[in-house]
């Protein structure tokens, strides 16, 4: 590559480089504006010469070379020529393109502030980023390009978007501020959209939209939620008119009381297929525990039956565990006896205790469950727990002279039965009553 020795007349601060890579075109850069033009003038001439001992790659002597070089200094700032964006598939807004007609000062620090919007539809201006959230601005690789980076939102305008003066700088050796220029910005046309509102009252829904839907949209519980749950599907909705629904939640689908449950509405059809549903999301709903309280139970050392809650009672109504069935007989009422108790942590429970009798038939002493209560050892009615020859029982049947309640532990099952419409209550603001049904105990 031949070496390049250059005097240029008038010029302190120069700086020369390649232009090309087969070392046949250099450059000549100048550093210091000010210095080079006279003041207040905007074209200055210089004579450039190509002195002796420039050699090509062959080490033969370059023929000296002058020439006289017209410098005109670039006063004109850059100019806004077109505005461009890119959508996805949504049609939202993703990034907008300033496309300028000379190369830009890439340090120049770029201040959004200096783009404004004109809704053309309205006449309403806008600041940029009250329209385009997240807004973020560089200076692209071709030098000439602003690209700015938008949140994905806006699907939707027709805007007249203006490029304010000293928004970006041109690479002149004194560098130029763009001025104001204003451009089109047409997005797309704005799709009508309808919502919903929701009201609840006493776990039953109210939904009322905007515009009639179409009724199977309107039906489908799928397309609603109640604190994170879609709604069962045999959940009945009731269509009031093309647009109210009514539902109520089912039994069993809320476990505790809450002010604030989200609650969803999406995925409906408006009738005019030229308007869109706005989905519904609002955490700002009061939904009431409707899931009935449960009993369980087991056997305790010495026979008697405990039960539990699955969750706490506002009070034990004993006389809600209306059957005692053993070895699958159902007592009579005057063979047991429940009553409210509680469990060595002191939580609610029932104690129900099975009575046993006593009675000597044919030489034997029998202990006893009298089944129905007639007081009388009946051996194809009652329940044998133990027996004995002769006319005494065993001592352990006893506590203090009295006959001790009967040892369920020795019997093949026990269920208890818990009515319909039990008293038995959970604390819940609706008071949900005890789930009705056999517990098995054994």
């Amino acid at each position: 590559m031949m070496q390049l020795l250059v005097n240029i007349s008038k010029l302190e601060d120069t700086t020369i480089t390649p232009a090309s890579g087969d070392g046949k075109e250099w450059m000549i850069r100048i550093n210091d504006a000010n210095q080079f033009y006279n003041e207040n003038k905007d074209a200055e001439e210089v004579l450039v010469k190509v002195d002796k001992g420039v050699v090509d790659t062959s080490g033969n002597l370059v023929q000296t070379f002058e020439s006289k070089v017209h410098f005109t200094q670039d006063t004109t700032g850059p100019e806004l020529v077109d505005v461009d964006m890119d959508q996805n598939s949504k049609d939202e807004v993703e990034k907008i393109y300033f496309e300028y007609d000379e190369e830009l000062l890439t340090a120049t620090e770029l201040d959004l502030s200096n783009l404004t919007l004109l809704d053309k539809d309205n006449n309403k201006e806008y600041a940029f980023t009250e329209i385009f959230e997240g807004a973020a601005a560089e200076i692209d690789t071709d030098g000439k390009t602003v690209t700015v980076t938008v949140d994905p939102t806006v699907a939707s305008g027709n805007y007249e978007v203006t490029s304010g003066e000293g928004f970006v700088q041109d690479d002149a050796a004194t560098p130029n501020d763009s001025q104001e220029v204003t451009k089109d910005l047409y997005i797309g046309e704005a799709e009508e959209t309808i919502g919903a509102t929701v009201e609840d009252a006493e776990n039953t829904f109210t939904v009322t939209f905007d515009k009639a839907v179409t009724s199977e949209s309107a039906m489908n519980p799928a397309n609603y939620t109640v604190d994170g749950k879609a709604l069962p599907a045999d959940t009945k909705i009731v269509l009031e008119n093309d647009q109210t629904v009514e539902f109520e939640l089912p039994a069993g689908f809320i476990a505790e009381d809450k002010v604030d449950a989200k609650v969803t509405v999406e995925n409906i059809v408006p009738v005019d297929s030229n308007v869109k549903f706005s989905p519904y999301a609002e955490a700002i709903h009061s939904v009431y525990d409707n899931t009935a309280p449960e009993a369980s139970g087991e056997l305790l050392k010495d026979g008697q039956i405990q039960l539990t809650f699955s969750e706490e009672v506002a009070s034990v109504i004993a006389t809600d565990f209306d059957e005692v069935i053993v070895n699958d007989l159902v007592l009579d009422d005057s063979a047991y006896a429940a009553v409210a108790d509680a469990t060595n942590d002191g939580e609610d429970a029932v104690k129900i205790t099975v009575d046993a009798a006593v009675a000597t038939d044919a030489g034997e002493t029998y202990l006893y469950i009298d089944v129905d209560g007639d007081g009388e050892l009946n051996h194809d009615k009652d329940i044998v727990l133990d027996q004995v020859k002769g006319d005494e029982g065993k001592e352990d049947w006893y506590d203090e002279g009295e006959v001790k309640p009967a040892d369920l532990n020795e019997v093949d099952s026990v269920v208890v039965n818990v009515k319909e419409e039990a008293e038995t209550k959970d604390t819940s603001h609706l008071g949900n009553s005890l789930k009705a049904g056999n517990i098995t105990i054994k």
